[in-house]
């Protein structure tokens, strides 16, 4: 019986000692509080992420405890990070701000023969 308790611990030790975590939350603008769907959402080091739902909201499962910082992007929007420690499941919403994209000049040239 003691035998049995020991490789039962053995088996049973790795799934409490690698607890497995959900990052979640919200990706919005922050001027208007709507959703961004299809935004980006990584954990920056890892290759980790996930996007948003056509409400905003993500998903990233299977994380590891530790310290991660957690970056939104999205065209026409400033990447917006936070840094959290995970050690359960976590709520981490994100509000990004419109920014403009600036393009450099174009010279259009045209000659005719």
């Amino acid at each position: 019986m003691r035998k049995f308790s020991q490789v039962l611990l053995f088996v049973i030790l790795p799934t409490f000692v690698f607890a497995q975590n959900t990052v979640s939350g919200t990706v919005s603008d922050a001027s208007t509080g709507d959703a961004l769907p299809g935004a980006n959402v990584v954990l920056e080091g890892t290759s980790m992420g996930a996007a948003a739902s056509s409400d905003g909201t993500y998903s990233i499962s299977n994380v590891p405890a530790g310290s991660y910082t957690v970056t939104a992007s999205v065209i026409g929007y400033a990447n917006t990070s936070k840094t959290v420690n995970v050690s359960g499941d976590v709520t981490v919403n994100l509000a990004l701000s419109v920014s403009a994209l600036e393009l450099s000049a174009l010279e259009v040239l045209a000659s005719r023969a």
